[in-house]
């Protein structure tokens, strides 16, 4: 089976048969040549989790799979690409506190060559997963924190940034204003 139908089957059997209901499954694209990344399909269980898709933004390069994408790419060059690339992740976004385990394979897509794909499914990382899923304190899975868009992020000193926080800037300097307002009202 490819990376994302496994995950797709994994999503019909976790809920009933483990109790585990709390997740997103997410692909993501993108050109060989190219840095930009494509959410194309998204599935969220009980709530919207992060990450979404937004458009016209540069998600988060410290993600799981946008790294997996770049490292699959790294691999076609030296041509040392031979199957599937898996990786785990603790994520924690930064804006909001939630975390979760992720959980990502990358692969060229065969029907387009230049075309990469990443999938991943990330669980709601609580006690209760951790419960059914022991090797989640494996000190070989990273532990990130992460963020949904550069355009959105409070990271400042983060390495991997490739594009302003403008949205971000944009939400403070209106809470700046209308506090001032506020003040002026008093």
């Amino acid at each position: 089976a490819t990376p994302e139908t496994l995950f797709y089957r994994m999503s019909n059997v976790l809920p009933k048969h483990f109790g585990i209901d709390q997740f997103f499954f997410v692909r993501m694209e993108c050109k060989q040549n190219e840095e930009i990344y494509y959410i194309t399909k998204e599935m969220h269980l009980s709530k919207q989790h992060n990450p979404y898709s937004v458009v016209d933004e540069h998600y988060c390069r410290r993600w799981v799979s946008v790294g997996l994408l770049q490292d699959l790419v790294k691999l076609q060059t030296k041509n040392k690409y031979i199957r599937p690339i898996i990786a785990a992740q603790i994520s924690t976004y930064k804006e909001s506190e939630n975390q979760y385990a992720v959980f990502s394979m990358a692969r060229p897509l065969n029907i387009i060559k230049e075309l990469n794909i990443s999938v991943s499914v990330g669980f709601v990382y609580n006690d209760a997963l951790k419960a059914k899923v022991k090797f989640l304190e494996d000190i070989k899975i990273q532990k990130k924190i992460v963020n949904q868009t550069c355009e959105r992020c409070s990271i400042f000193d983060c390495k991997e940034r490739v594009a302003a926080p403008i949205i971000l800037q944009k939400k403070r300097q209106v809470d700046s204003m209308k506090n001032a307002l506020e003040r002026l009202m008093k």
